[in-house]
């Protein structure tokens, strides 16, 4: 059974009359990786800097191995923080800004010159000593600052968007490079983003926020497969969102009629005739067949790897669906038919108000 390393307990944070965070409760295990996703202004950097003691809590408490560490200043806690702007000081070697916390201790000079050796050997930067921060690129001056965070051994570690400013190939290349070192040093993680493809790429658990509060907590693969919320299925990844209601049912299955495009048929969780459902069919679950639901092609876009159509029924209700870009032919028919199979239909919600 993991071990939980930080609790947060019906912590609420406010700004003078504005409310940011609301009644959240959250634990957080040893050696994972936890990621805080969400739109601007969900909340999401706020829980990290109370975490971090940077930012009061307004009320509740925050736990680390069972101690109450809300009082505790920023310094008493074994926690390290990475900023956006990895805030690297630009007139200090490499090798001094990594060894800075520990001088800031007064740990003997030449133990520290051991420890930043090891953490330059970690980070593959060996023989960068002597460079500043502006002679590394993006990408190694965000192996600096974490290093330079790592080197004070830190029980957590917590990243507020460190990769937003790198360009897409290294962002890519530094997401599996971040999730490899998480694993070998077993330091629990707690990252910030806004970008999905991050979080599903890196975490263990995401937290998806949304106004202050959990919308749902749970492994990449279940938020992907089984968002909870209309929120999380719109918010993470392509989804095409059908809002209906029951036509007809029998005891193991129902018919839900969607306005403007068919009907899906789903299993039946004690549905009544009229109760309003949302379902969600993934892009990449609908097949084009010879048969089936009767929709117009609108647009192709080309993404290498990867290939979507823009869809509309014969009543203007845009679906997207993902295809073989190898499979995809200029002369294809405008009038297209497209099936699925009943099992990759998700109920989002069972009643609808």
């Amino acid at each position: 059974m993991k071990r939980v390393l930080i609790e947060l307990k019906d912590i609420k944070k406010q700004y003078n009359n504005r409310v940011i965070i609301k009644d959240l409760d959250l634990n957080i295990y040893e050696g994972e990786f936890l990621t805080l996703l969400g739109s601007s202004g969900c909340g999401k950097t706020t829980i990290l800097r109370m975490i971090s003691g940077m930012e009061d809590v307004t009320s509740g408490s925050i736990f680390m191995n069972g101690k109450d560490i809300t009082s505790l200043e920023p310094m008493k806690r074994e926690i390290n923080t990475i900023f956006q702007n990895y805030a690297l000081f630009s007139h200090m070697s490499i090798e001094k800004n990594i060894g800075f916390g520990l001088k800031m201790k007064k740990v003997d000079k030449d133990e520290i010159k051991k420890e930043v050796k090891k953490m330059l050997s970690l980070i593959k930067l060996e023989g960068y000593e002597n460079r500043k921060p502006s002679q590394l690129s993006g990408g190694e001056q965000q192996r600096v600052a974490i290093a330079r965070a790592l080197i004070n051994n830190p029980k957590v570690l917590l990243l507020d968007e460190p990769l937003s400013a790198l360009d897409k190939k290294l962002r890519k290349e530094m997401e599996i490079e971040l999730k490899m070192l998480q694993q070998k040093l077993g330091i629990t993680f707690i990252y910030v983003t806004h970008d999905q493809e991050e979080a599903l790429t890196m975490s263990d658990r995401i937290i998806i926020l949304k106004n202050g509060k959990i919308e749902q907590i749970d492994t990449p693969q279940n938020i992907y497969k089984y968002p909870k919320s209309k929120y999380v299925a719109d918010f993470i990844g392509d989804s095409n969102i059908f809002d209906g209601y029951v036509k007809s049912y029998t005891k193991n299955k129902c018919i839900i009629k969607v306005d403007k495009v068919g009907e899906f048929e789903i299993e039946n969780k004690n549905y009544e005739e009229n109760d309003k459902v949302t379902i969600m069919i993934r892009p990449e679950n609908f097949r084009i067949a010879k048969k089936g639901l009767e929709v117009y092609k609108k647009e192709f876009i080309y993404n290498g790897s990867t290939a979507k159509l823009l869809c509309k029924t014969k009543d203007n209700f845009d679906i997207i669906v993902s295809i073989n870009p190898n499979d995809f032919q200029e002369e294809l028919e405008d009038v297209l038919y497209l099936e699925w199979d009943k099992e990759d239909i998700v109920v989002i919600n069972e009643k609808v108000v």
